[in-house]
């Protein structure tokens, strides 16, 4: 069967849709302080306004570093094992 597809093309059955997104993280922080500060002042002029504190982005960030430490360690470990064991076989 590979011999009858030799000459042709290959053509893909699906499109590729590229959407390039920018991301700014800049312009994301200052909206999302000025959001908090929004909230703050309306909580302090008595509006019933609900107060949802960054918490989850917090602890996102968090198990991020942990995470990458974790990573760090073991390849850390293992490169002394290699070291280890070249040094004494």
């Amino acid at each position: 069967m590979a011999i009858f597809n030799l000459f042709k093309d290959y053509k893909p059955r699906r499109t590729f849709n590229y959407k390039p997104i920018y991301y700014d993280e800049d312009k994301e922080n200052f909206e999302e302080r000025k959001k908090r500060i929004e909230q703050e002042v309306a909580l302090s002029k008595g509006l019933n306004v609900t107060y949802r504190s960054n918490l989850q982005k917090g602890f996102l960030t968090e198990k991020r570093k942990t995470s990458s430490n974790k990573v760090s360690y073991m390849l850390f470990v293992a490169a002394l094992a290699v070291v280890v064991i070249y040094c004494f076989c």
